[in-house]
């Protein structure tokens, strides 16, 4: 946005503040003889006296000025807090000014100046609607405040992150950053913070239609609000507590908390929460069947969103709009907003749009008997897929978009030009009359400019809607005739993959095309085998134009060179007019002048590459504007009758090789006989090898089961506690993987390194591990270095399966606060996953020196307390399941002890 559409933004400002003074001086007008002249000449000097006072320079001037003057660091954070600023009216200045902020710090090497201009990048690609960006920039933004150890900019990403992934679809990605958000806001103690946290997760589960974990979420955020003072915050609880009651069927609940929220937001004067506001009350009284309140309402919200310019609620407005019309059976309304709002939600890629927008045009059609139509948009709407759309229909919407917006535009300078515009007065009575003197010729003159203005700006309208109106009837058409081709060109594709009759299928296809392409004739031409001639082998023609000429069975190649060479470039002979070909198709000019024909059309038909004839459409009534939207449908029909004759040739060259096959099989039939002693005696060979094998593999199993106790053997002398969990963690270990539905080599991997998890403390003293008391820093640095000795010690030995790395990773844990090597997420093995949950609960209900048992309920408090945060939440409701569920329990395993 440039200085001046900020002059602009002052200016209506000002205009706000004027009305009020008009409107007290209108009142007390009344009772002055002197100042009964037309209102309107009053108006017109107000608007002169704020126009002035709208060339007053902003602080938005002063600091686009400044930043002109500073460079390093006070540079980017300049252009960040310019970013800041531009981020409510204008966020694609926004994204230059943060894009051009980053490239800066960047050149600096300023890791928090470069996160900063991330955050406010993704913040602003959230805004435009453009969110892979979006996500690409925070994420970068992310690792740079997780480095820097910063709080807040790691909230803030989270919080826009969660953000982004919602309008994306993806729940479970949105709710996983919004809970990682709310802990850091609460960790940081900001009660603001905290809010928009509780706001959005909220949000989330509405989306959900989880309505019970919603209004939770809700009143928690509006006790904190309350406490906090912040009407902002309160007027979105208040707004999102009447969405869920709505949702539930409690109108007049939902009804008070959106008045309520309107309320706040008017008296705050916040575009965006009162554009809000008004959507909400629109859909409510849209279920309540008020449909006049309700489109008043959501024209008001549109209005304010495309001033805005937030596409997600611009697009989800004009849908609800579309759906309202098309229940009042208007449906050339109901469809240009139907299709605005569906165009929008393709270029920001919101599934949730898409979906319900594909929902709305089923009930379009569906209320005008358009069955084929309906059917079609029910099943992208079931299978949540994207419309696919030709480039020429989207430049079809496209125009038809842009129309409409510039109708809009229109329509809403009409509206400002209404507004009373009115200028800061002087109470003093002589000093509006002194003014009213110096601008009365101003006055007049500018009176009279905008009752112009205006007289002009209404018959550029009236035009502009009619010429959309036909542009609209000539687009119906458009897709109308090119679906008919598709039905068309499919059911021909589908009659060449099951061909029997080439002859019957090929007439029937030529029919079927030339009629929706409204064509005279449809020909097919094959060329010689001497590549002399074309002969027309196969024709469709109306009824009416009588037999073919004989002349025009057969036509020599050598007259046709223009017409040949174009097809064999794969280039489309394409007149509109015969008489106006070009000269070098002098030749065929005159020939189809000859036959009557005013406008022609011909694709190529090859094989392997090479031009085998072509297929053509002529017109002998009239010159005709063929569609080129559908040639490649039309293009498609020529290429399926190529592949055609390949597949003829393919079948002839099966048949050969199939006689060859069956002459070889003979001969070869007592060579096989000959050769099968010898393939018995092979077998035999390979049986015998084979038992050696399976003899090997079990001596090689044994050895693999001697090692291991050998391991648990040297464990239980150092500590029988320690082997015991080992089994125990081994036992729950596997159950888990069993009822995880894993397979067995996973489960041998699972069972072999669970016990042998904790083999690494044999490189720790005795009087470490048996230490009835807590451990020091070093005692407990030693302890965790057991992995990885159990690691070096496992590596060596061949098991065939992953268990060292399992024992390498059983102590990490998925947010990465765990050791030796602070992994997380998917970075850890599932295997490594399960034997650290079944580990924690076997070493809590354990009895230890320097500590009781806490008992299996504690233990299981423990991985729900944690679940999603320290440990996969998937594994912890298999773990749960299996004690509450299932009825695990422990059993007593005996443990060796050494001799005494």
């Amino acid at each position: 946005m440039s200085n001046i559409s900020f002059n602009k933004f002052y200016f209506f400002y000002t205009l706000k503040k004027l009305v009020r003074i008009y409107n007290y001086l209108n009142i007390s007008t009344k009772c002055m003889n002197w100042f009964n002249m037309k209102k309107t000449i009053l108006i017109i000097v107000l608007f002169v006296l704020t126009v002035f006072l709208a060339a007053i320079p902003t602080r938005i001037d002063s600091l686009e000025h400044a930043v002109n003057n500073l460079k390093g660091i006070e540079k980017v954070i300049m252009l960040n807090q310019l970013s800041e600023i531009y981020l409510a009216s204008s966020p694609r200045k926004s994204s230059e000014l943060s894009s051009e902020a980053y490239d800066l710090a960047s050149d600096l090497q300023d890791s928090f100046a470069s996160a900063k201009s991330l955050l406010m990048m993704g913040k602003a690609n959230y805004r435009l609607g453009n969110y892979q960006p979006a996500l690409s920039n925070l994420i970068k933004s992310q690792k740079l405040f997780s480095t820097l150890n910063d709080k807040r900019g790691m909230a803030d990403v989270q919080l826009i992150a969660g953000l982004t992934q919602l309008r994306l679809s993806n729940f479970d990605r949105a709710l996983f950053y919004l809970l990682n958000t709310l802990k850091l806001e609460r960790e940081l103690g900001s009660k603001k913070g905290t809010l928009k946290a509780l706001n959005h997760i909220a949000d989330l589960h509405y989306y959900l239609q989880n309505y019970d974990e919603s209004l939770k979420y809700y009143k928690d955020a509006l006790a904190l609000e309350q406490q906090v003072g912040s009407s902002e915050s309160i007027s979105t609880t208040l707004s999102n507590l009447g969405m869920v009651h709505a949702d539930r069927g409690d109108f007049d609940n939902a009804l008070q908390y959106y008045m309520r929220s309107l309320q706040i937001e008017q008296k705050a004067e916040n575009s965006g929460g009162v554009a809000n506001a008004y959507y909400n009350l629109g859909l409510l009284y849209s279920k309540l069947e008020d449909y006049d309140r309700a489109l008043d309402y959501l024209d008001q919200s549109l209005n304010l969103n495309l001033e805005i310019g937030s596409k997600y609620e611009i697009s989800n407005t004009f849908l609800h709009i579309g759906k309202i019309y098309t229940k009042l059976g208007d449906k050339d309304m109901a469809f240009a907003n139907l299709t605005q709002g569906i165009q929008i939600a393709i270029d920001i890629n919101s599934r949730i749009l898409l979906r319900d927008g594909y929902y709305n045009l089923y009930e379009y059609y569906n209320e005008q008997n358009d069955l084929p139509h309906a059917f079609q948009y029910y099943k992208l709407y079931a299978n949540q897929k994207e419309l696919i759309l030709t480039e020429t229909n989207k430049k079809q919407l496209q125009e038809l978009q842009t129309g409409l917006q510039h109708l809009d535009n229109e329509k809403e300078i009409e509206l400002k030009e209404k507004e009373e515009v009115i200028g800061r007065l002087v109470s003093d009575k002589r000093k509006l009359f002194n003014l009213l003197l110096i601008f009365g010729v101003v006055a007049v003159t500018s009176a009279a400019g905008i009752l112009y203005y205006r007289f002009r700006q209404e018959s550029i309208i009236n035009k502009k809607l009619k010429t959309e109106i036909v542009e609209k009837e000539e687009i119906e058409h458009k897709l109308s005739n090119r679906l008919a081709i598709e039905k068309v060109v499919s059911s021909i594709s589908s009659n060449f993959i099951k061909i029997k009759d080439f002859n019957k299928v090929i007439k029937l296809s030529l029919e079927n095309i030339g009629k929706v392409c409204n064509a005279s004739r449809a020909s097919l031409f094959l060329i010689s085998e001497n590549n002399k001639a074309l002969e027309r082998t196969h024709v469709w023609q109306e009824s009416g134009l009588g037999m073919l000429p004989p002349s025009i069975k057969e036509m020599e190649i050598s007259k046709n060179k223009w017409w040949n060479s174009k097809l064999e470039n794969d280039e489309i002979v394409h007149v509109d007019d015969v008489s106006m070909m070009p000269q070098e198709a002098f030749q065929e000019q005159r020939f189809l002048e000859q036959q009557g024909v005013k406008s022609a059309l011909a694709f190529a038909v090859k094989f392997k590459q090479r031009l085998i004839g072509f297929v053509s459409f002529e017109n002998f009534s009239k010159t005709h504007k063929w569609q080129t939207e559908d040639f490649a449908l039309l293009s498609l029909f020529s290429e399926t009758i190529g592949l055609f004759f390949e597949r003829k040739e393919m079948e002839d060259r099966l048949r050969n090789a199939n006689s060859l096959l069956e002459r070889r099989v003979s001969e070869r039939t007592q060579e096989l006989a000959n050769a099968n002693q010898e393939l018995q005696l092979e077998i035999a060979e390979r049986k015998r090898a084979q038992q050696d094998l399976n003899d090997s593999y079990h001596r090689l199993k044994k050895a693999m089961e001697e090692t291991v106790n050998a391991l648990i053997s040297a464990v239980e002398i150092r500590d029988p506690y320690t082997a015991g969990h080992q089994l125990r963690v081994a036992t729950l270990s596997r159950e888990i993987g069993l009822a995880m539905g894993l397979g067995k080599e996973q489960l041998d991997s699972i069972r072999i390194a669970a016990i042998l998890h904790d083999i690494g403390k044999i490189y720790v003293p005795t009087e470490i591990l048996t230490k009835p008391a807590r451990l020091t820093e070093t005692e407990y640095s030693m302890i965790k270095n057991h992995p990885l000795a159990g690691y070096d010690i496992l590596k060596t030995i061949d098991f065939e399966l992953p268990v060292a790395k399992i024992v390498y990773q059983h102590h990490e844990k998925i947010n990465g606060s765990g050791y030796p090597q602070g992994l997380a997420g998917n970075e850890i093995m599932l295997e490594a996953k399960i034997v650290n949950i079944a580990d924690v609960v076997d070493a809590m209900i354990s009895q230890r020196p320097y500590r009781n048992s806490q008992g299996i309920d504690e233990a299981l408090a423990e991985l729900r307390r944690n679940a999603g945060l320290l440990y996969d939440e998937d594994i912890v409701q298999v773990c749960i399941d299996l004690f509450n569920n299932r009825g695990f329990q422990f059993e007593e395993i005996k443990v060796r002890t050494s001799p005494r």
